[in-house]
């Protein structure tokens, strides 16, 4: 048992951990268990996804509610939304036009569908490709996704 620990090595329990965190994942949200063990991955077109279950299974997605703001980098969504918390309304104004003007940030409108290239969970953020795009932009992962049919 010892040499077999040994073969695992590190990489395999990274491995075997990061298929744990998957596994609990893709879980259900409520916290309940899954009624049976056949569970089917079609979602159900009524419930929200998880920016995670998107892109495991490289569903197309769309904003659930209101627009939203994605930017090319994690650090000017990050300072944009900084500025918004700050409450300083002038400084939004400036720096909202300026990054969405230059094409740094974008809308995201409630139909434009996209798909999830990563997720930055301690950022609180994920990244998408919108579709058709070539070009990648990160938003806040607090965005209730709904699959595009």
């Amino acid at each position: 048992m010892a040499e077999e620990t040994k073969k695992l090595g590190c990489g395999g329990v990274i491995l075997l951990l990061g298929l744990i965190a998957i596994g609990v994942g893709l879980g259900q949200q409520d916290g309940t268990q899954p009624q049976s063990s056949s569970r089917s991955y079609e979602p159900d077109r009524t419930r929200a996804l998880t920016a995670l279950e998107a892109r495991a299974h490289d569903r197309l997605v769309s904003l659930k509610a209101s627009p939203a703001l994605a930017c090319a980098s994690k650090e000017v969504l990050a300072k944009v939304a900084g500025i918004q918390r700050s409450g300083d309304d002038l400084a939004f104004k400036k720096v909202f036009a300026l990054s969405v003007g230059s094409g740094i940030c974008r809308i995201v409108g409630k139909d434009d569908p996209f798909y999830v290239t990563d997720t930055d969970s301690w950022g609180g953020q994920m990244k998408i490709r919108p579709k058709g795009g070539i070009e990648e932009f990160w938003m806040s992962l607090r965005k209730e996704l709904a699959q595009v049919p």
